[in-house]
This record gives structure tokens, sequence and C-alpha cells, in this order.
């Protein structure tokens, strides 16, 4: 594994420009040049295919001849992955944000206790984590109690499910 940097053409224009830097100072670094959310294609009206297409095609007017990842990011459903798995993408940024409960932090004690009744078994990570510490070389101290566990089930739990 190498490090990597994902550039993210967002119009299919500025890889040539992108290639220029790596060939300038990305010694030791692998590009993503074809890296692209789909609701940036969305929004710009390009599909995973010309996404693909035109990074390729701009790496190499540009001299690139050195390998490539390219990131399908922030994908929502199995089609996504499915769509851009056909165009080529070589890895892939699950985005399971619509499943997290963003009302969390704000519920009350007997609310959260509630919702967490409910989603219990989606948690088996819970006892295990209950009631432990986590130091940080930084010397903060994450203090994991019966609350903070309850609140990352409830909040997350769904969207680790998916």
């Amino acid at each position: 594994m190498s490090p990597s940097f994902g550039f993210g053409d967002r119009t299919g224009l500025a890889t040539p420009g992108h290639v220029l830097a790596m060939q300038r100072d990305g010694a030791g670094i692998e590009p993503i040049f074809p890296q692209q959310s789909i609701r940036e294609m969305s929004r710009t009206q390009r599909t995973a295919v010309q996404v693909m297409g035109e990074a390729l095609s701009g790496a190499a007017a540009a001299g690139w001849t050195g390998i490539t990842g390219a990131d399908a990011d922030h994908l929502k459903t199995p089609d996504d992955v499915d769509v851009t798995a056909a165009a080529g993408f070589t890895f892939f940024t699950i985005d399971p944000s619509g499943a997290v409960d963003q009302r969390t932090d704000s519920y009350s004690e007997q609310e959260l206790r509630e919702r967490f009744a409910a989603v219990r078994d989606t948690a088996p990570w819970f006892e295990a984590y209950r009631g432990r510490q986590v130091a940080l070389s930084t010397g903060t101290v994450i203090r994991l109690d019966e609350q903070a566990c309850m609140r990352a089930a409830v909040k997350y739990g769904a969207a680790i499910q998916q």
C-alpha cells in the first residue's frame, strides 16, 4: 500500500495540470486522477464513464505513464457501486449518512434509553466498550461511559448495519 492523493477533476479539464503537479512534486505518491462523488457527477451532469474517460485521457495526453487509482466517492446505493465499478473505478467510499440519526445528541436520557432499547440488537459491541477509556497520545482521555455508548449506538447503529 502506498500513500495516495485524490485529485478529483470536477470538470474533466484539470487532469493535465494534476499530472504536471505529480511530475514536478509527486515523488512517492500514487495519484487518484478519477475521483468524484455521485452527487458531483449529478450536479455536473457527468456519468461515471465520462469521469473515468476524461481523467484517463487527460492524464495520457499530459504524458502520464504511471499507475492511477480511481475513487468513486460518497456512494449511497448498491446501484451507485455497480455503475462506478462498471466504469472502472477501483475503490469505493460508501456514504451511509442518510442512516445516521443527527438528533441523537439532543435526546434526553429517557428518550435516549428508549431509542437504545429499540436498536440494542444492532450494537453487539456495546458491552465490550461500555466503561472503557481510550488514552490518546496527546494526553486526551476518551471515556466510553454507558451514555456515550448508547448515543453512539443510536446515532450510528443503522448506518453500521447498512
